[in-house]
């Protein structure tokens, strides 16, 4: 629940709203976006206390990120939750990614966009992973090649960011071909 109201927060913070009651707003901003659905139940039938630490916990990431992401200009174009699909050998894979936020143009073709992915737990040796597959997603959909991709930490204010070249993009590639090499001998 934690990671879905940061990054509802993330995305009314990308529009230039000013989040007071981060709990509040990212909570309403959620249910009106999904409607009603299990994860929905679960939160209303969170206790007094359950529901207070929840607060606490998605206030505190917010001040977090709320303090290192600052505004961010309309110029930059600011999307939030891209989804992209990528089908790969003939249909058979289908690789799936969702961005938390992608600044700049895809339309040009020099490399102008940025891409942030906002996790509420300490970086880790994945995160590097995750950012290579962002940009060969990202590649793979627009054939152009981002700028750059990031990954920042709520919970502890670290921010990754790496330049995405043909090394990342080879990286990730065969990131995905072990992905899908451990996938052909498991059952």
């Amino acid at each position: 629940m934690r990671g879905i109201l940061v990054t509802q927060a993330l995305r009314l913070l990308s529009v230039g709203l000013d989040v007071e009651h981060a709990f509040d707003e990212a909570l309403l901003a959620w249910r009106s976006d999904v409607g009603p659905n299990e994860l929905t139940s679960y939160v209303d039938q969170l206790e007094s206390d359950e529901l207070a630490r929840l607060d606490t916990d998605v206030t505190a990431h917010c001040v977090t990120l709320k303090r290192s992401l600052g505004s961010l200009s309309s110029r930059w174009m600011p999307r939030t939750s891209l989804r992209a699909y990528q089908r790969l050998a003939g249909g058979n894979v289908v690789l799936r990614d969702v961005i938390d936020l992608m600044v700049g143009t895809t339309t040009s073709g020099e490399a102008s966009v940025a891409l942030l992915d906002v996790t509420t737990s300490p970086l880790g040796e994945g995160a590097e992973r995750v950012m290579r597959y962002h940009a060969l997603l990202q590649t793979l959909r627009t054939s152009t090649v981002p700028l750059r991709t990031s990954m920042f930490s709520t919970a502890t204010g670290e921010l990754w960011s790496t330049d995405v070249d043909a090394e990342l993009l080879s990286r990730a590639v065969d990131d995905v071909l072990e992905v899908l090499r451990v996938m052909a001998v498991s059952p």
